[in-house]
């Protein structure tokens, strides 16, 4: 039975680039509630998959490794895969998704797999239109709720057809 491994600065290299098998690496801190609810998903997968090795690594005691691949958000998942980055992964997907996920990303031919810096400039990138969508969807329910709202009330009598009355 394998289990979640944890990853340092010192090991990481060892452990995640030199390993023969392709890692799952989640970036957290214990004080990250959506970290700590994907415990028992990388548990099941860790105990499943002997294929894939699954680490976490503390970004608040193991900063080097965290700004060598500039994760900014928690928690953050790097998939690897001989030495390389096949992708990353931002928050907590969900056990169904995050199977989905990784299933998807090591289908992806090696060619495409990146670098630990062209991997970093990717999580930067992929994290700024997250938030740009972020941001356009709470703009549209702000207009939304603007145009509900008039003259500083709100008309709470259209409710959805299942709400009791």
């Amino acid at each position: 039975m394998s289990q979640v491994e944890y990853l340092t600065d010192d090991n990481f290299e060892e452990k995640v680039l030199k390993s023969e098998q392709p890692a799952i690496v989640v970036f957290s801190s214990p004080a990250c509630g959506p970290c700590r609810d994907m415990a028992p998903v990388l548990d099941d997968i860790a105990n499943d998959r002997p294929d894939l090795g699954v680490f976490k690594i503390n970004v608040l005691e193991h900063k080097e490794t965290k700004l060598k691949l500039g994760v900014r958000v928690l928690p953050t998942v790097f998939l690897f895969r001989n030495q390389n980055v096949i992708d990353v992964q931002f928050g907590d997907p969900g056990k169904e998704n995050f199977l989905k996920w990784i299933e998807k990303s090591l289908e992806k031919p090696t060619e495409t797999d990146m670098n630990l810096d062209e991997a970093a400039a990717y999580a930067t990138e992929k994290l700024g239109i997250l938030m740009q969508e972020m941001k356009k969807a709470r703009e549209a329910t702000a207009a939304a709720t603007a145009q509900d709202c008039k003259d500083g009330t709100c008309d709470l009598s259209t409710k959805p057809s299942n709400t009791p009355n």
